[in-house]
């Protein structure tokens, strides 16, 4: 899984780019990544969480759903399931 994370004063942007599966020659095709599930993320924040989006051009998980705890400046992502969360 790749990661990439921007920050500004008013937002932080995480990104996942399942590379699961596939080769890293760079002049090869690529194979379709290996569905990833139950993934886990904790993110640490400086303050108040006001929203959550979540964005996929994945066609199986448009419809996915994200558990969110809350607890002292820390966010749990939990699994993702149907439906949508913003």
């Amino acid at each position: 899984m790749w990661t990439i994370i921007r920050q500004s004063k008013r937002a932080k942007s995480i990104s996942l780019i399942n590379l699961c599966g596939c080769s890293d020659y760079w002049n090869r095709e690529k194979e379709q990544p290996q569905v990833q599930r139950g993934l886990e993320i904790t993110v640490l924040t400086d303050g108040d969480v006001e929203r959550i989006y979540l964005a996929t051009s994945d066609k199986e998980a448009q419809d996915a759903r994200i558990s969110v705890k809350y607890r002292k400046n820390e966010l749990i992502f939990e699994e993702i399931t149907k439906g949508f969360l913003h």
